[in-house]
């Protein structure tokens, strides 16, 4: 895709399975969409099997990791399972990340870790 076209990307919430999130990302990856973006919220469906699903499903379309609850998941796991799942994805995630402070800016999720796809 030409870099002066805009991409669009859409965001799977934690409320679809993995084999909704696999069939949309089929789907996403043949419809030229840049990314989907997948955040997880507490008492929810967990995100990361689904991810690693679409990251062995697809090769188009990137993955996103949005912000997972440092609560819930270790910041030292969240690293591992980041890199496992550009490894899956042959190097086409990314992962966003944001401080917890409601004063702070709103484009501190800015912080993007990119590696070409």
């Amino acid at each position: 895709m030409p870099p002066d076209l805009a991409r669009f990307s859409l965001r799977l919430h934690q409320g679809l399975t993995p084999q909704a999130c696999r069939a949309l990302a089929a789907s996403a990856g043949a419809h030229s969409f840049h990314t989907l973006w997948f955040a997880e919220n507490p008492f929810g469906r967990a995100i990361l099997p689904a991810v690693a699903a679409c990251a062995a499903d697809t090769s188009r379309v990137r993955l996103g990791l949005g912000i997972l609850n440092p609560y819930q998941h270790h910041p030292t796991l969240i690293a591992q399972e980041a890199a496992v799942l550009d490894e899956l994805s042959g190097g086409g995630s990314d992962s966003a990340s944001a401080p917890e402070s409601p004063n702070a800016s709103r484009n501190s999720a800015r912080d993007i870790a990119r590696s070409p796809r």
